[in-house]
């Protein structure tokens, strides 16, 4: 197994490390959020005190195109949140 399959097993509660650019920039924190479903979960779990188990799934529907429009200064992210007791969440941010 290689360094990057073993960082994709790691659980969120052991992830450490510094991060090579900034999440303060708007874009580079929905691209990233957009980008990895695991990272999503995570911060929504970790706002709305729920464990990685209690989320069925999460989908990003409005996803920004990456690489495009990274100086703009307002971006939409709404996300889809289907919790296993099947209660349905929309986020927008």
């Amino acid at each position: 197994m290689n360094q990057h399959s073993e960082n994709m097993h790691m659980s969120l509660q052991d992830a450490h490390g510094e991060l090579p650019y900034g999440m303060t920039n708007d874009y580079m924190f929905r691209a990233v959020l957009q980008s990895n479903n695991k990272v999503l979960q995570g911060l929504i779990c970790s706002l709305l005190h729920l464990s990685e188990s209690e989320i069925n799934s999460v989908v990003t529907t409005n996803p920004i195109v990456l690489g495009a429009d990274v100086a703009d200064k307002e971006f939409r992210l709404d996300i889809n949140v289907i919790l296993n007791n099947l209660n349905f969440m929309h986020l927008i941010n």
